[in-house]
């Protein structure tokens, strides 16, 4: 057990209620792909019922900052927020079984999976009133997207989306600034959107990438998270290995373009 922990009377209580196991990063690869919890380099909580279904999976830091104080409370508020999952009555895959689609959502979003929550963006029909709020939650969630496709789906998606409402405005700015190449990813997106008769929303939305890409260019050394915004193929190829998804995503795109 983390020994930050155990001096924790509300932890070691919660120890004594229920089995409780800490994985050392080592042995927790398998563990991660089994419960699709996307980061490798962030504690993970993960809470299961009496079946070894899953009630919860959230980071350790959801419970706090970083400051001494945060510390110094940490294992109090990570007992609080296991036990209240304990008293969850159906598990994720209950959720599943019963075609619970938003209930599956909340806790897809509290698991940080940006991949099943874009699976679920992708089931929605057109007219469904809460797109909107489906792919905000899947753009919180970019950086734990390590699939090309799937990331280029969404950002076309939300073109799409903004032609229609600005409730997706902001996210669509980070989607495209956290985007290998921005800048020409975006310059597609706004000739989108002038077809689609939203120059304005198109204007707002080129003008915010754009920004980011400048101050960008400034930086001295253009290596991995920057060159891969600014397009440079072979610095964001060197992302490859990175524990962050996303990084990985621009990662094969830097190594197919160095292939043509």
């Amino acid at each position: 057990m983390e020994a930050s922990l155990l001096p924790s009377r509300e932890f070691v209580d919660l120890c004594h209620r229920v089995p409780v196991a800490a994985v050392r990063r080592a042995a927790s690869a398998d563990l991660r792909r089994e419960f699709r919890l996307p980061y490798a380099s962030v504690a993970w909580i993960v809470v299961l019922d009496a079946r070894g279904e899953t009630l919860a999976a959230f980071t350790a830091d959801a419970a706090g900052g970083c400051t001494k104080e945060d510390a110094a409370e940490l294992p109090a508020k990570l007992a609080a927020m296991i036990d209240a999952r304990l008293k969850r009555t159906e598990s994720l895959q209950d959720l599943e079984r019963r075609g619970a689609f938003w209930e599956r959502v909340e806790r897809l979003h509290e698991a940080s999976d940006g991949p099943r929550l874009a699976e679920a963006f992708a089931t929605l029909k057109a007219d469904e009133p809460r797109r909107a709020e489906l792919f905000n939650k899947v753009v919180e969630h970019w950086m734990s997207i390590d699939d090309p496709e799937r990331l280029a789906a969404m950002r076309r998606e939300g073109v799409e989306l903004l032609a229609k409402t600005d409730a997706v405005a902001d996210s669509l700015e980070r989607a495209f600034v956290l985007s290998f190449d921005a800048a020409a990813k975006c310059a597609a997106a706004v000739a989108r959107l002038h077809e689609l008769g939203a120059g304005r929303r198109a204007a707002k939305l080129s003008a915010a990438v754009l920004k980011v890409v400048a101050s960008y260019r400034t930086v001295l050394k253009r290596d991995g998270y920057f060159a891969a915004v600014l397009g440079d193929a072979a610095g964001a190829a060197r992302l490859a290995d990175s524990p962050t998804p996303l990084y990985r995503a621009w990662a094969a795109e830097a190594r197919a373009r160095l292939r043509r």
